[in-house]
C-alpha cells in the first residue's frame, strides 16, 4: 500500500512545487537582476563616497567607518544600501557609532587618499583587504586601517541580513572601545 502511494505523493508534490512562484526558473531566484524602481536607483549614491580617510579619521572621532565595498552596476551592492545601510543612516541611531562610506572598485577613474596620506587606486586599496568581491562590508578604524570585525561578503538573504549588519557594528564598536582604551 505504501508503495503504491508513493509516486501519487510524488506528483502532488512535483505539481504543488511547480505552482509555487519562489519555484520557477533561475529568474525568481538571486541569480537574476533584481528589479527596482527608478528613484531607487540613486539611493546607492546618498552614500558619501570614501575620498580621503585621513579626513575621515579627523571626522570620527571615536567612530569607526563601515565600508560598502561596490562596483559599478552591482544591483546587489543596491540592494544592501537601499534595505540596510540607507535606513541604518538615515535612522539617525548609528550616528554616534560611525561613519558610512562607499568605496566604488574597478572604476579606473576612482583614486582614495589611504590612511598615510597616498592616493591609490579605489580597487588596490580594497585588495589590501582581500575585498575585491561585491558588496563587501568592511569594519574599520579610520585612524589607522586596522579591521574591527570580520567583514561581510556577499548577500544570502535580506531577510537577516540587517541582524547580520547590526551584529557586526556592535563588535566592531567595542573593538573600538577596548582599543581606544587600551592606548590611554
Amino acid at each position: 500500500m505504501k508503495l503504491r502511494l508513493l509516486p501519487f505523493i510524488t506528483l502532488l508534490v512535483s505539481v504543488f512545487i511547480s505552482h509555487l512562484s519562489w519555484a520557477q526558473p533561475a529568474q525568481k531566484l538571486a541569480l537574476s537582476p533584481i528589479s527596482q524602481p527608478d528613484d531607487a536607483r540613486s539611493s546607492e549614491d546618498a552614500l558619501p563616497e570614501l575620498i580621503n580617510l585621513q579626513q575621515d579619521a579627523q571626522i570620527a572621532g571615536n567612530r569607526f567607518a563601515l565600508i560598502l565595498v561596490s562596483q559599478p552596476n552591482c544591483q546587489y551592492c543596491e540592494l544592501i544600501t537601499r534595505e540596510i545601510l540607507m535606513p541604518m543612516q538615515l535612522s539617525g541611531k548609528y550616528d554616534k557609532k560611525l561613519l558610512f562610506r562607499k568605496l566604488t572598485i574597478f572604476d579606473d577613474s576612482n583614486t582614495i587618499i589611504d590612511f598615510n596620506g597616498n592616493r591609490v587606486d579605489a580597487t588596490v586599496f580594497a585588495n589590501r583587504y582581500n575585498s575585491a568581491f561585491t558588496p563587501t562590508l568592511l569594519f574599520v578604524d579610520p585612524n589607522d586601517g586596522k579591521v574591527l570585525t570580520d567583514k561581510m561578503v556577499g548577500i544570502n538573504t535580506i531577510d537577516l541580513y540587517g541582524f547580520y549588519v547590526d551584529r557586526a557594528v556592535n563588535k566592531a564598536r567595542k573593538a573600538l572601545r577596548y582599543k581606544l582604551l587600551a592606548s590611554k
